[in-house]
């Protein structure tokens, strides 16, 4: 550990030396956009720790271009006039061609920049193994589609870090770096490791700045950390659910209770809601309640809808559609999702952050011994 503190020391020194001269990063985004009416708006959204700002564009003869300069690099939202979908990429100073799909805007395709790449090849292992976790649960419950179930959401919670040992070497493995460092319970030890082998080229690159000032405070925030721990009350709150009513979590407390926060955007999430749904339609009868906290943004509010009768999720539904900001996000001190906790009904917390199988088994135990 001490090699991990000597080691961002000397960055942030290193970014100290550096000239600020010429180091204005420019992005320049042209859309392609075959099949949508002339004059569309499209909106490029940043929404980020180190950014916020948001461009716009028009369609004519077929194209928009998107410029501007930027920070750092961030995770960047297209938004298309009438579309409900929305296009997650990564804002990066090199010319990117994007080809909207006009039947699904998260199936367009970006191309331009090593950390689009890398993106596209997250995203897509992550959709490798949603579409696998769905298709199990479809099958007919056997012992062998048990034991892959179990496979696959083992990939899933080991998916970030299995990603970052085989691609450390991108600006993207920073992004990636300060959102799982955002989380509670990340391993400050593997993460450690992880930054020893990042090129030098990335890490003290002017750019990044900002974020490996993040994430060293994340890393030194993990080391001494204080959060809601088990024993502990969960805190009371009250939220509006689809259709605006307001729903308060010690009205509606079952004999166990999963506080879920999530959001439509969250892959990881959509994951887990299959297990959610299966263990809610066993369990509900005797006294499991679900609450699931969203955290949408304001114009998010559509997809949210969407995701939860997409994923059949019956249960309550809350949304303050403050993203981040969400009050209950940080009266529960959460910085990633998917995060859990499990109440009693005496409104006690009882367990953290259990997925899959161990979730099902701790709330089989929980209702048993009713």
């Amino acid at each position: 550990m001490r090699y991990y503190l000597f080691l961002l020391v000397l960055v942030l020194n290193f970014y100290g030396c550096r000239s600020k001269e010429g180091t204005e990063n420019k992005y320049s985004i042209t859309v392609i956009a075959d099949g949508f009416p002339e004059g569309t708006n499209v909106s490029l959204l940043i929404s980020g720790k180190n950014s916020n700002f948001k461009n716009n564009t028009k369609i004519k003869n077929g194209k928009g271009l998107l410029t501007g300069t930027f920070e750092s690099f961030e995770i960047g939202y297209i938004n298309v006039e009438g579309v409900d979908e929305e296009l997650a990429m990564v804002i990066e100073p090199e010319n990117i061609d994007i080809y909207l799909n006009n039947n699904s805007l998260s199936e367009s395709i970006v191309k331009g920049g090593i950390n689009n790449d890398k993106f596209k090849l997250y995203n897509d292992g992550l959709k490798s193994l949603f579409y696998e976790y769905e298709n199990l649960q479809n099958q007919n419950n056997t012992i062998e589609i048990e034991n892959k179930i179990v496979e696959v959401q083992k990939q899933y919670y080991d998916y970030d870090f299995n990603f970052l040992s085989n691609n450390y070497e991108s600006d993207f493995a920073l992004i990636l770096i300060e959102e799982i460092t955002n989380n509670s319970s990340s391993d400050v030890y593997f993460i450690s490791d992880i930054i020893k082998k990042i090129p030098t080229v990335v890490i003290g690159n002017p750019i990044n700045k900002n974020r490996v000032e993040v994430i060293d405070g994340n890393l030194r925030k993990l080391l001494n950390k204080t959060t809601l721990n088990i024993g502990d009350m969960a805190p009371n709150f009250s939220a509006p659910d689809v259709d605006g009513k307001l729903i308060t979590l010690k009205e509606i407390l079952g004999t166990v209770t999963i506080l879920d926060f999530w959001a439509s955007w969250c892959y990881p999430c959509r994951l887990e809601n299959p297990n959610y749904v299966n263990i809610y339609n066993r369990y509900k009868n005797m006294g499991l309640v679900i609450i699931g906290v969203a955290l949408e943004r304001d114009n998010q509010k559509k997809q949210w809808i969407k995701a939860i009768k997409d994923d059949k999720l019956t249960w309550y539904n809350v949304s303050n559609l403050k993203f981040w900001d969400d009050p209950i996000a940080r009266l529960y001190e959460i910085d990633a999702i998917p995060a859990t906790f499990l109440i009693d009904n005496n409104g006690s917390i009882i367990a953290k952050n259990l997925k899959g199988v161990d979730l099902e088994k701790k709330i089989k135990s929980l209702l048993s011994e009713k």
